[in-house]
């Protein structure tokens, strides 16, 4: 009887430890998943946020695209039909605010590919037109600086080297409710510059 006893104890003992052992485990586990996934989310809003508001330059004030590598993969670049309109080419931008608005983030740390939703918005935008893009008999004011259409997209992102890039972006609305502020936005204002 008292072996039997002593067989219970151990392996009570051992049940204890090895359900401990693993309850430590699985929390070490989902702590580092989450640390991961968090790490990933970190890049990925950082390469989003400097990439777009490079290739916005680039739109804008015929940047070097030679930096967009950067941030975006070759096949992005080359296909980014935006990049290449010359919508802004007779047009001198001044200055603008550009900005996106993260909708949500997918992506885990065993993926190589992940996707974030974003609001575009182009707040502000000053410029004015290339004098020798006005045709004779024409002032400036004949040629308005085209908008920037705000709008929602899907950016996708893919691991190569163990580095995200931007390799898609691909609309999905332009229909954007805009929240009211409750501060006044002082970059709205119109300020005469000399």
């Amino acid at each position: 009887m008292e072996e039997l006893n002593k067989y219970q104890k151990s392996r009570r003992v051992i049940r204890y430890i090895s359900t401990r052992i693993l309850v430590i485990g699985l929390i070490i586990m989902l702590g580092l998943v989450i640390m991961l996934t968090m790490l990933n989310i970190s890049n990925l809003y950082i390469i989003s946020s400097e990439g777009l508001a490079l290739r916005a330059e680039c739109i804008l004030k015929n940047g070097d695209r030679a930096k967009l590598a950067e941030y975006f993969t070759e096949d992005f670049i080359k296909n980014d039909s935006k990049l290449y309109d010359g919508k802004y080419s007779n047009f001198t931008i001044n200055s603008y605010d550009y900005a996106i608005d993260v909708k949500n983030i997918n992506v885990w740390p065993w993926q190589s590919v992940a996707s974030m939703h974003v609001i575009e918005r182009m707040k502000s935008m000053k410029g004015n037109v290339n004098p020798s893009a006005i045709s004779e008999g024409e002032t400036s004011a004949s040629y308005p600086l085209p908008e920037w259409e705000t709008a929602e997209y899907i950016v996708t992102f893919r691991k190569i080297d163990d580095k995200w890039f931007i390799s898609g972006y691909s609309f999905v609305t332009n229909d954007i409710e805009e929240q009211p502020k409750h501060t006044p936005d002082m970059s709205l204002i119109e300020t005469e510059q000399p």
